[in-house]
């Protein structure tokens, strides 16, 4: 999805539909997660919020040594929905704040910058906002992330003028 493939990807998760009701606990988690992905690229808020609310509910029937990864999944991308809502903000931006003290692949680092990015935007803070984006441009290339931080580097543009 982070490469632009949006209907390949869609194609993909509808293909495996039938077969949801079939896959294990931990299987589920991650096809949630990839249509939670999926309706974030396509700012449909409401489905994700609904599948993140059934990962909530997954992430009881996993064994305790495999749930980590998976609530630090879930975290992630319940601080992704407060932003997209324009909520808790301030706990939004500590918790990437808090991600990027790790040792993560730099597409997880941009996905946070990004979100960083657009928390300032909303925030009114647009200095701060264009120097996260201007990163996630110049270190995102063809990424989506890449792509939407031109979009809201344009618009900032437009209130500076």
């Amino acid at each position: 999805l982070t490469a632009g493939k949006l209907e390949k990807s869609h194609q993909v998760l509808l293909e495996l539909v039938d077969l949801e009701p079939k896959f294990g606990p931990y299987l589920r988690f991650w096809y949630y997660t990839a249509w939670i992905n999926y309706y974030d690229e396509v700012d449909d808020l409401q489905r994700m919020k609904f599948l993140l609310e059934q990962n909530k509910i997954i992430l009881k029937e996993i064994p305790a040594k495999y749930r980590q990864k998976l609530v630090e999944n879930y975290e992630f991308f319940r601080a992704k929905c407060l932003v997209k809502e324009g909520v808790f903000l301030d706990t939004a931006e500590n918790f990437f704040l808090g991600i990027l003290r790790g040792n993560l692949p730099k597409l997880t680092i941009l996905n946070c910058i990004y979100q960083l990015g657009l928390i300032a935007y909303k925030n009114r803070q647009y200095d701060l906002s264009k120097r996260r984006l201007l990163s996630v441009v110049t270190n995102g290339k063809d990424l989506n992330e890449a792509k939407k931080a031109k979009t809201i580097l344009e618009k900032i543009d437009k209130l500076s003028s």
